[in-house]
């Protein structure tokens, strides 16, 4: 991060941030420490992707990469909504222009971190997701979502071009598609949604919590050391020539041969019993 950046948010914290009230992200723990659930917990600023509430995420996703026991990490969201997107007031003109770039690198920043953690990340979504709400369920690695779930890049209606949720969006659903929730920011419903493979699963809302939680437990019966490579490659590959793809994935399977977790896996499945993994990082 340069000078400047830094400089702007702390300007920003100092103008904005309120550290006297409750944590902006709550975070809770099952399935013996390997999962993690991360709650956007502001609804009545509609947990707008404020600074203080992107600092705390980034904070908390950071945290996870150091947790040996974690296989899951679900972001989810006090009801009604997931996120309205930005905390508008930080956005308006009485910021300088460092500052509101800051803010918008920040929130790339956090769904960079998704990427990057060596477990899958869940977006548990229920209500509106909008604009830069958006851009963080996209950037989710999996998404459950309820019935009630919607889908928005709708920033153009209030002239906002919704570029920073169109990197993630034009990468997972086709052009068309993308292109009509960017020019005219209509929301997609969660049927739609799963229709079109932005969705994983849809479930009924009463029953989104559970479900998220029922589907974060498949990786915990997993080895720690296969998820993290698999990850990794999954996104390294996409945007590589198909050939080049091919030649690193026999790297990969290659490297992942050697891992003391796939002979385990290799042995037990042999052997007719299930794996008991050696490795845990």
């Amino acid at each position: 991060m340069s000078l400047a950046i830094f400089r702007s948010l702390v300007y920003i914290r100092r103008q904005f941030c309120d550290y006297s009230v409750k944590p902006l992200v709550r975070e809770e723990h099952y399935l013996n420490n390997q999962v993690k659930r991360l709650v956007l917990q502001n609804p009545a600023k509609r947990n707008s992707l404020s600074l203080a509430m992107l600092t705390s995420l980034k904070e908390r996703l950071e945290a996870s990469a150091l947790e040996e026991e974690l296989r899951a990490v679900i972001i989810a969201a006090d009801p009604p909504v997931f996120s309205a997107g930005h905390e508008f007031t930080e956005l308006t003109a009485n910021n300088k222009d460092e500052c509101r770039a800051a803010l918008i690198q920040l929130c790339t920043n956090v769904v960079k971190v998704i990427q990057s953690l060596s477990v899958p990340v869940i977006g548990e979504i229920r209500g509106v997701a909008a604009a830069a709400g958006c851009q963080l369920a996209t950037s989710c690695d999996v998404l459950i979502a309820a019935e009630n779930a919607k889908f928005s890049a709708s920033g153009i209606k209030v002239g906002l071009f919704c570029s920073t949720p169109c990197v993630p969006l034009s990468r997972v659903l086709p052009r068309k598609f993308v292109f009509n929730m960017l020019f005219t920011g209509d929301a997609v419903t969660a049927r739609e949604a799963l229709q079109y493979g932005l969705v994983t699963m849809m479930v009924a809302e009463e029953d989104l919590k559970e479900e998220t939680l029922k589907y974060a437990e498949k990786f915990c019966s997993l080895s720690k050391p296969a998820l993290a490579l698999g990850k990794r490659f999954f996104y390294s590959q996409i945007e590589l020539p198909i050939d080049k793809a091919y030649r690193e994935a026999e790297l990969v399977a290659a490297e992942n041969l050697r891992y003391p977790d796939a002979q385990e896996g290799i042995k037990a499945f042999l052997e007719k019993r299930k794996p008991v993994w050696k490795s845990s990082d």
